[in-house]
């Protein structure tokens, strides 16, 4: 059953997010929630600082986390993490690993920006002295603040999607490899929104879901705990066949808004 005083999937502005942890609680807050994951993408740095600011205001607060994988078969899917430990040291180098990477695809994609008539400065990448994350979020928001288009997901429908833009590719983990670091951080390991996933079919289609359970099978070998079936973008009739594919490879059901801020809808 779905809670509606909980969100598991919340992202601050220490990955791709615009809001602080404390202001992510102040959202939290009023929209009656008492109980919240943050899961930044490929990060911790957000979660002790949302702790804090939950006690204050008696919400419950479980360290999450992000990571994008990708199959054998070129398939991307996100992993979430929950109630990990963040001292963990294997996570830790993992994540500062996949930062690397992710800066060296910045790089490129910023210069590719520019030659498309896109100028835009490393500066023009950063919104707060505390951000430590830039991802194709935040090069749309950039874009959007300097006009080159209305909003942010203009940026993912008309630039990002172009064959030159879609070249310049971040390196990506595999699933075990995100599930087996969640696990040894303590953590359980999930799906996330699973109507969002490319290349498995149409989605809705019987194909689809087909693939969709194939890949949940292969995961639940790999120790994949739960799937989020109540997700801000999925239909109520996508929500119905998640939860049977669920019940189906005895997956825990979690939900979750994929809140990014205000500003960051796509």
């Amino acid at each position: 059953m779905k809670k509606e005083y909980a969100d598991y999937h919340i992202h601050t502005y220490y990955s791709d997010g615009q809001l602080s942890p404390a202001e992510i609680i102040d959202w939290a807050s009023r929209k009656g929630l008492t109980q919240i994951a943050i899961t930044d993408h490929d990060g911790i740095r957000g979660i002790k600082e949302a702790a804090e600011a939950g006690e204050k205001k008696g919400i419950d607060v479980i360290s999450g986390i992000e990571f994008s994988t990708a199959t054998s078969e070129g398939v991307s899917l996100h992993i979430l993490g929950y109630n990990i430990d963040i001292y963990n040291k294997k996570l830790i180098a993992m994540c500062e690993h996949i930062r690397e990477k992710r800066d060296e695809r910045n790089a490129k994609l910023l210069i590719a920006l520019n030659e498309e008539g896109y100028k835009l400065s490393p500066e023009d990448l950063i919104f707060h002295n505390n951000q430590d994350f830039i991802g194709k979020p935040t090069f749309a928001l950039a874009m959007t603040k300097k006009g080159y288009i209305e909003k942010p997901a203009d940026a993912f429908r008309d630039v990002f999607s172009t064959e030159k833009m879609r070249a310049i590719k971040k390196e990506k983990i595999s699933e075990k490899t995100a599930i087996d670091i969640i696990s040894d951080a303590g953590g359980t390991a999930v799906l996330a929104h699973p109507g969002l996933i490319h290349h498995i079919g149409q989605r809705g289609s019987e194909e689809f879901y087909s693939n969709l359970d194939k890949i949940l099978k292969k995961l639940r070998r790999e120790g994949l705990a739960g799937l989020e079936c109540y997700y801000s973008k999925h239909s109520q009739d996508e929500e119905n066949r998640f939860l049977k594919l669920a019940k189906k490879n005895h997956l825990t059901i979690t939900q979750g808004s994929d809140y990014h801020g205000p500003d960051m809808e796509r």
